[in-house]
Formats: C-alpha cells, sequence, structure tokens
C-alpha cells in the first residue's frame, strides 16, 4: 500500500470468494490474489481477452477494465514505453447533475445523508441547502457534506482536487 492508513479491499473479496459454499460450486472463485499497484506491472498480469476486472480504490468509486487485444510489438508501432497501455475506448463524460432538480451541476456530494435515496448524493447548492438546513442555518439530519467539483464543468487547464 502507497499509504499504511489505506485499506485493503481485495481481502473482502478474497474472503468471500473463499468460502467454502462459493469454492464448492466454482472452483475457480479461490484463485484471488493481490499486489501492491505500485510494483506491478502489466507484464506481471495474468490476464483473459474479453474478461471483465475491476478495478476499486477510496471505497466506492469502481472502473471496470477489459482487456480486448494484445500484440507484439511491431517496428511501425509506437517504440516509447511510457505510451502503453493505449487507451481505446473511454465512455463520453457527462456533467454530474443535482438529484433534486436535475437542471444544476452538482456543486454538493453527501454520504450517509438520511435525506437521500443514494450514497452518495449529489445536489446542486440550492437544493442542497433547502433540503438539509433550516431557516435560521441549523441541519436538519444527519449527514456529512463535501464540495463536489465536476471536471466537465472545470476551465481548460484546471486540475480537479
Amino acid at each position: 500500500m502507497r499509504n499504511s492508513a489505506n485499506e485493503d479491499y481485495s481481502k473482502t473479496v478474497a474472503e468471500w470468494a473463499s468460502a467454502p459454499e462459493r469454492c464448492h460450486n466454482s472452483p475457480r472463485l479461490d484463485k484471488f490474489e493481490s499486489a501492491d499497484m505500485a510494483t506491478t506491472h502489466f507484464d506481471q498480469l495474468i490476464i483473459r481477452l474479453g474478461y471483465p476486472y475491476l478495478y476499486c480504490h477510496q471505497g466506492n468509486c469502481e472502473h471496470l477494465i477489459m482487456f480486448t487485444d494484445v500484440a507484439m510489438l511491431h517496428p511501425d508501432d509506437c517504440q516509447d514505453a511510457n505510451s502503453y497501455p493505449l487507451l481505446v475506448f473511454q465512455a463520453r463524460a457527462r456533467r454530474r447533475v443535482c438529484g433534486i432538480c436535475a437542471i444544476y451541476t452538482a456543486t454538493w456530494v453527501t454520504r450517509h445523508d438520511e435525506l437521500a435515496a443514494e450514497d452518495p448524493a449529489f445536489y446542486c447548492d440550492s437544493c442542497f441547502k433547502m433540503l438539509h438546513y433550516s431557516e435560521d442555518g441549523s441541519k436538519l439530519c444527519n449527514f456529512k457534506a463535501y464540495p463536489y467539483y465536476d471536471h466537465i464543468e472545470l476551465p481548460t487547464g484546471t486540475q480537479s482536487l
């Protein structure tokens, strides 16, 4: 782990997969391995083409990865190792809108929000304040709130936080 305070999410998946009732029905489930991302290279991975892999970090940020092709390096290919792996598809990014009005860009994200139907939940500034605070400014329920910066809305050249 890069940071000793980080949680190893693969342990939970491996424990679930290694339960005797799962291994008996699906013998391949007990073959999970984890490795340090900072020191593992693609040439050390054993992959199946067309098989979906899940990369999970920060607890709930999930990325689906699928390897669709493998080829030997050809003289006509880019010889710069830093250019690989090649990105061949990236889903079109969409602006995150407020979960209440569905009009304005979200500027707040809440976790463990008693008033939200989803966790995390996203709100524009006015809907966030109207839903979560009384007129005198006191909180109406328990929740954790964080400013949300939609990278689609940031000016070109601005890095997200």
